[in-house]
């Protein structure tokens, strides 16, 4: 289902400057995992949220607002152990990184951030919540990708 929600919010209400945008992802728990966000740097143009079995995925495109982009805020998750792994890319430049998150208290916080080069082709971030399932082999994530293009 594509949603063009983040496009008015992010450019029309801030008269096309939007700088930041905050989001839940999803809006209800899955699987006990939800991410809370502020992208900054980026106007989105749009997302399409996908679920399968045991993932879902948020796809966020956007243009580039700035020389910066940024994501933070905190990742949820009510499983024993999970890990969240976040990674921002602008040109040839990446940031990656990974974090537990402990059941107690649940919740991790991140920010990132990235320059962006007069040059790029775009900037990439993407942030995975992934439990540990103790070898069981149930495969479940919550992930979001967001994609930002140069405005022309």
């Amino acid at each position: 289902m594509k949603r063009i929600i983040g496009a008015i919010l992010g450019l029309g209400l801030l008269g096309g400057a939007a700088s930041a945008r905050a989001d839940v992802f999803p809006d209800k728990p899955y699987f006990g995992m939800q991410l809370e966000y502020k992208l900054e740097g980026v106007a989105p143009t749009g997302y399409e949220d996908l679920e399968t079995n045991r993932t879902v995925t948020r796809l966020l495109e956007g243009l580039l607002t700035g020389k910066k982009v940024k994501i933070s805020g905190q990742a949820f998750s009510v499983e024993e152990a999970a890990e969240l792994t976040v990674t921002i890319s602008a040109g040839p430049d990446m940031k990656k990184d990974s974090y537990p998150i402990k059941i107690v208290p649940g919740r991790r916080e991140f920010s990132f951030e990235i320059d962006v080069p007069a040059k790029a082709r775009g900037s990439h971030i993407s942030v995975l919540i992934n439990p540990d399932d103790k070898g069981k082999n149930l495969v479940k994530a919550l992930r979001l990708d967001v994609t930002a293009r140069p405005k022309r």
